[in-house]
């Protein structure tokens, strides 16, 4: 009975920590995709600098995973800053242009990251069901939204997940307090009509942060 229980917490780690950060990216740095990509045939980055304190991003925007773009975009609403790498690559976008987030390193967008306070990353996961994975190192942020979006009925898992985006090289985490919030978002959640009351609800927190950052700076 020991045994087992030790193959199975031996299982368990092997799982959570080895086979979770296992990626068959073709890339594991834009340097090495830009030397083989092109920009503007198999990429584009879409990037909108506001000087503001927060910053949306999408780093697998465009067809590598579905819809982050057009929610990253949507919450954004030109308010905040944006960055979006998107694929426009006609098949193999995943295949061929994802980079992990902790190896991400898109020079404009780690730049635009040195002057924010709050970063805020949508990516896409797999999955039928309508789900929303908090991760990230700003434990406040993170828990906040986590708060919000479960008070507005969403299907939330903010610990014990496979998607914690806790690496300190994790993009969500480059900004200026090296912490960030990460959303995994379920392709269940990204098609349905549920995803504009996602937009909603982190839209307005996010403002309220502003108006209330601008309040005491006054």
């Amino acid at each position: 009975m020991n045994r087992q229980y030790k193959l199975f917490n031996l299982y368990r780690y092997l799982t959570n920590n080895i086979l979770r950060n296992s990626h068959n990216d073709k890339y594991s740095s834009f340097k090495s995709l830009s030397n083989h990509e092109r920009e503007e045939i198999d990429f584009r980055i879409i990037l909108k600098n506001r000087n503001a304190t927060t910053t949306l991003i999408a780093p697998h925007g465009g067809k590598i995973e579905s819809m982050t773009s057009q929610i990253a975009t949507a919450i954004d609403g030109q308010e905040f800053n944006l960055y979006c790498f998107e694929g426009i690559k006609n098949h193999n976008n995943y295949k061929d242009l994802h980079i992990t987030s902790h190896h991400f390193d898109e020079p404009k967008c780690i730049q635009m990251l040195s002057h924010s306070r709050y970063v805020i990353a949508i990516h896409g996961c797999s999955g039928d069901n309508k789900i929303v994975y908090v991760g990230g190192l700003d434990k406040t942020l993170r828990q906040n939204l986590a708060t919000k979006l479960k008070e507005g009925g969403f299907n939330v898992k903010d610990t014990g997940h496979s998607f914690p985006g806790e690496e300190e090289t994790n993009i969500s985490n480059r900004g200026i307090t090296g912490a960030g919030v990460q959303f995994e978002l379920s392709k269940g959640l990204r098609y349905s009509l549920m995803i504009n009351e996602f937009i909603e609800v982190v839209r307005v927190y996010l403002l309220n942060q502003k108006r209330d950052s601008g309040v005491a700076n006054k």
